[in-house]
């Protein structure tokens, strides 16, 4: 039992969002509509040094739209904003964890069960 609990926990840590970087965007403007695919949420620091989250951001005439945290619809003005983080999914990074997890988790249930007799003999 042990050592399914042991597996379990390094699969599950496998899947935290530790694959995931944030990336500024250079042009907020240019970034947000030419993307391939939409951004689902982005992190906004304004001039004021305000920080919030926007999901579904658009830029629309010269302000940056989406919905708050609070599931308000939300505008600024692209002269008030300073910078647009979005958070990108690395999949080599993420495969490369998950094997090297299923490899540790692999290595550990060997090395308990030759530290309890089970197997070798």
């Amino acid at each position: 039992m042990q050592s399914t609990r042991l597996v379990a926990a390094i699969l599950l840590a496998a899947y935290l969002p530790a694959c995931s970087s944030y990336r500024v965007l250079a042009d907020p403007a240019v970034d947000l509509q030419a993307s391939p695919k939409p951004v689902k949420k982005a992190w906004i620091t304004l001039q004021s040094g305000a920080h919030f989250q926007l999901t579904s951001p658009y830029v629309e005439g010269d302000s940056l739209r989406g919905v708050s945290e609070l599931s308000r619809p939300t505008s600024v003005a692209m002269a008030d904003v300073v910078k647009v983080e979005v958070r990108e999914v690395n999949e080599i990074k993420t495969v490369g964890l998950v094997i090297g997890s299923a490899v540790v988790a692999f290595w550990a249930v060997v090395g308990l069960l030759l530290a309890t007799g089970q197997l070798g003999e």
